[in-house]
């Protein structure tokens, strides 16, 4: 009786799971291609001047298209905009310099300063299509700025050294789908394992004890 109870509910746990819709968010990249030096400005010329980022949106927010807006300027912060923004990063680096901005930075910048914008992430795209606009980023030692296309685009870093991606180099964006959401899969797993186990109770509800083997003849 056990048995029967727990296959019973083994069935409904992985019927259950199917029934959740699982989301599979799309990852939309952006990668630097072409050259990595940059024409020169008051510091010399950079080399090995790199940069890329990505943007994690859910399935249904790139399906519809996006409107995101964080922005620090003159008059102070704007109204935020991140409706279907699981995450986001993005970041250079230049002759052993890196800088690197996540969504928690946008959200939480550094403190004030004369630098202004210190932040600012103003994207739109069309439903089913690729995020277009600026993305950039100051902490008051150096500072990136992307400017994004469909798909290209470029990028400026550490502006007042005049460094960046500029000629034979361009941003490329792409995009991509994620695994299901880790909760679908942890549900699914969990499925699986309730069917695994009552499967070995029945088969050993169904063997003769030791020293019980039936008789022949």
């Amino acid at each position: 009786m056990k048995c029967w109870l727990a296959t019973i509910g083994a069935a409904i746990l992985s019927a259950g799971v199917g029934a959740v819709p699982a989301r599979a968010d799309r990852i939309v990249s952006f990668v630097q291609t072409g050259g990595s030096q940059n024409p020169g400005g008051s510091q010399g010329t950079f080399q090995g001047v790199y940069g890329s980022g990505y943007i994690v949106l859910t399935d249904r927010a790139y399906a519809d298209g996006v409107d995101l807006l964080v922005r620090d300027g003159i008059s102070g912060p704007s109204p935020i905009r991140i409706d279907g923004v699981v995450d986001i990063r993005f970041t250079t680096s230049f002759g052993g310099v890196t800088l690197a901005a996540s969504l928690y930075e946008f959200l939480n910048p550094p403190p004030y300063s004369a630098v202004s914008p210190r932040y600012e992430l103003r994207l739109t795209s069309a439903p089913g299509e690729l995020p277009t606009g600026v993305v950039a980023y100051n902490n008051t030692e150096t500072d990136f700025r992307f400017i994004l296309g469909n798909p290209l685009g470029s990028a400026t870093t550490a502006s007042d050294a005049g460094g960046g991606c500029f000629y034979g180099c361009s941003i490329t964006g792409f995009s991509t789908v994620s695994v299901p959401e880790p909760a679908s899969l942890a549900l699914f797993s969990a499925g699986l394992v309730g069917l695994g186990w009552a499967r070995r109770r029945g088969a050993a509800a169904r063997r003769p004890a030791p020293g019980l083997l039936p008789r022949r003849g």
